[in-house]
């Protein structure tokens, strides 16, 4: 008898789990107890870990396509020397103030050296930058591709000067067949271009390519 009146008091402290009244018996407890203990580990699973406001490395392309990975090389490029390229572009110091990490780095030379690709997500971020794109040339060059929410600022624009004409307008259509105004600027091993949805679509934004000799 003090089992039963344990077990119902146990069970009438979780309001709107069970019936209104006293469990009289261990049987129609135990039939309550699985629903309960599995809603309280879904309901703790629930409590995940947040992704990092800060740029974080992926070795698995979410702005390009598969298809578009098959003719990439890999390459071995140091972390040293993937910051100062990203420097030289002039992305750097903004990523970093954002909370780039070597460590993210470190993950990004490891995929260019398995496949010839990486990426660095900072769509999370509050900076200016919400991607930018590693990709290793056939010809042994680092493509750097990164996106920029607004013009780019002068410093990493290359000296490209986008108040002339574009040097290309092309319509076209972006990877889910949306129809997509692509304008081209360019200067020496630079591009600057601005992505536009005349019919709808994302956020209109830029981007600036550069392609960089790996150093030696």
């Amino acid at each position: 008898m003090t089992g039963r009146r344990r077990t119902a008091s146990f069970l009438q402290i979780v309001p709107g789990v069970f019936p209104t009244g006293v469990v009289t018996d261990m049987k129609t407890a135990y039939l309550f107890m699985p629903p309960l203990l599995g809603g309280l580990l879904l309901l703790a699973a629930c409590h995940t870990v947040e992704p990092p406001l800060r740029p974080v490395a992926y070795l698995f392309p979410s702005v390009r396509t598969m298809a578009e990975l098959e003719g990439l090389k890999a390459q071995d490029i140091a972390v040293a020397d993937l910051a100062a390229l990203l420097d030289e572009a002039g992305c750097g110091p903004l990523l970093r103030q954002v909370g780039l990490l070597d460590h993210e780095l470190g993950i990004v030379a490891r995929g260019l050296a398995d496949r010839g690709y990486a990426e660095l997500d900072a769509r999370r971020s509050a900076g200016p930058i919400p991607w930018v794109t590693f990709a290793g040339m056939s010809d042994g060059r680092l493509e750097i591709t990164a996106a920029f929410r607004h013009l780019p600022p002068e410093s990493c624009r290359a000296g490209i000067n986008y108040r002339q004409p574009p040097r290309e307008v092309a319509l076209g259509y972006d990877r889910y067949g949306r129809p997509q105004m692509t304008r081209t600027w360019a200067a020496g091993h630079a591009e600057l271009r601005q992505r536009q949805w005349p019919k709808g679509g994302p956020e209109d934004y830029w981007e600036m390519r550069w392609l960089f000799p790996l150093p030696r």
